[in-house]
């Protein structure tokens, strides 16, 4: 395999829109818009990590009000799939690609992004470099580990 081979991303079995109400659905299209105007990965990282963050006090305030115990990583997932769904990538291509792909709710999603980073040591160190690199990152990737290992699902 080439080092810069990129990785197929299948299409999704079911979409993480299917849920969203008429305001959810507005929210994202925007977000997915403000994301897919970005030139490249790199510069999304720092968009999406504002997105996650806005995201999750938006949800904090939400849980508060409604007194839900439901975790905000049982939802990063959904709307982190849903962002990747609404720009429509074919290849997983870049580190910092891989890492949001690797915190998506579908496994299609996953794979792809496992596969981009498994097919080269310098991948694998390249991520661990980022983790590094992006403590806000790291942290998420942390919670999102923690939480499907302790729910049993992944």
């Amino acid at each position: 395999m080439s080092e810069d081979a990129p990785i197929p991303i299948r299409r999704p079995a079911q979409s993480a829109w299917d849920d969203f109400d008429d305001e959810q659905r507005g929210l994202f299209r925007t977000l997915v818009e403000l994301l897919a105007a970005e030139p490249g990965w790199r510069e999304r990282r720092q968009l999406f990590f504002r997105i996650v963050e806005k995201l999750r006090g938006g949800f904090e305030r939400n849980r508060r009000d409604v007194g839900s115990n439901l975790p905000f990583m049982a939802l990063l997932p959904v709307h982190i799939a849903a962002l990747l769904e609404g720009l429509a990538e074919e290849e997983v291509a870049s580190l910092d690609q891989a890492a949001f792909y690797l915190l998506s709710a579908h496994p299609e999603h996953q794979e792809a992004a496992d596969a981009w980073l498994r097919a080269t040591r310098d991948r694998q160190k390249g991520f661990l470099k980022f983790l590094s690199a992006n403590p806000f990152y790291a942290a998420l990737y942390r919670a999102h580990e923690q939480y499907f290992s302790d729910s049993g699902m992944e």
